[in-house]
């Protein structure tokens, strides 16, 4: 399982190490053993401006998800499980 793990947020300090191992037991309880996974943590701004252009809600939220793989309904599976958004803010 690969998992990319970005901070943007300016002020807070979050230790990919940690969060990763933590995401792979997560995932390993979950049986999902291949993909990739990718993580963002960002501010209530930049949350707010993705949530405004992927789901023209207006306003931060806590967490965005982008899944990439459609298991439950039998649609075309990708090695990609999604892209997370994380505001550290909320």
């Amino acid at each position: 399982m690969e998992i990319q793990i970005t901070c943007q947020h300016p002020m807070k300090n979050i230790d990919p190490v940690k969060v990763r191992m933590k995401l792979k037991r997560i995932l390993k309880d979950l049986e999902y053993h291949d993909g990739e996974l990718s993580l963002l943590f960002t501010d209530d701004k930049h949350i707010a401006e993705l949530n405004h252009k992927f789901l023209k809600r207006e306003g931060p939220t806590n967490v965005l998800a982008f899944p990439m793989r459609d298991d439950d309904h039998g649609g075309p599976e990708t090695p990609m499980l999604g892209d997370i958004v994380i505001s550290v803010d909320a």
